[in-house]
């Protein structure tokens, strides 16, 4: 009995079986490549503090275990690790904060007030304000900035810098607590966004923001 073999329908078999064994290889060294960076250059070590984008803002996340192929990561409000391909460090942008050096971290809340407030007032009581939370560095000092002119409101920041990148959300939540309860003693106004309607004669009306 002779049986016939369909040579171009193997090729296919062997070249679509080539390719998905490129591309899934291709990860492989390519984490693996990027782990030997790591270890020799050293820019990431455990104990380390890493900003990841989570798509709502920053999750700080330390290093427990680098290893070949993947990095361990810890998170600590959910309390999960995270394993993370080597290669994700070098085709990402990541903020760092060693443990072997100092991980100083600078914070920021963002803060509308009203027109009416003299922007020399609003920044006096930003930076006082700052100054009391107790997580917060007394050196370097906290700084507040009036940033831009907006429709309804000047728009400050008070920016100050922490001891651990780790406690950054927690302590950003204790400075606005801090700022809004000052604010509301001095009688300063977070406006809303305000909309006016202009009548022109018995039936048009326009919206303005």
């Amino acid at each position: 009995m002779i049986v016939g073999v369909n040579y171009t329908f193997l090729a296919a078999i062997g070249g679509g079986l080539s390719v998905g064994l490129g591309f899934g290889l291709k990860e492989i060294f390519s984490n693996f490549i990027s782990g030997i960076w790591l270890l020799i250059e050293g820019a990431v070590r455990p104990g380390d503090v890493l900003l990841l984008e989570n798509g709502n803002g920053e999750d700080p996340c330390e290093v427990l275990e680098l290893g070949m192929r993947a990095t361990t990561l810890w998170r600590d409000r959910d309390n999960v690790e995270l394993v993370v391909p080597n290669q994700l460090f070098f085709t990402q942008q990541m903020v760092t904060y060693s443990g072997l050096k100092d991980r100083y971290r600078r914070g920021q809340v963002l803060i509308g007030a009203a027109y009416r407030h003299p922007p020399e007032k609003v920044i006096a009581i930003l930076e006082a304000v700052a100054a009391t939370v107790p997580r917060v560095l007394a050196k370097p000092a906290p700084k507040g900035l009036l940033l831009r002119y907006d429709d309804s409101a000047i728009t400050y920041a008070i920016r100050y810098w922490i001891e651990d990148p780790m406690n950054g959300i927690s302590v950003a939540s204790e400075v606005g607590i801090a700022v809004w309860n000052a604010f509301s003693r001095e009688g300063i106004e977070i406006p809303y966004p305000q909309r006016v309607l202009h009548m022109d004669g018995a039936s048009n009306a326009r919206t303005q923001i």
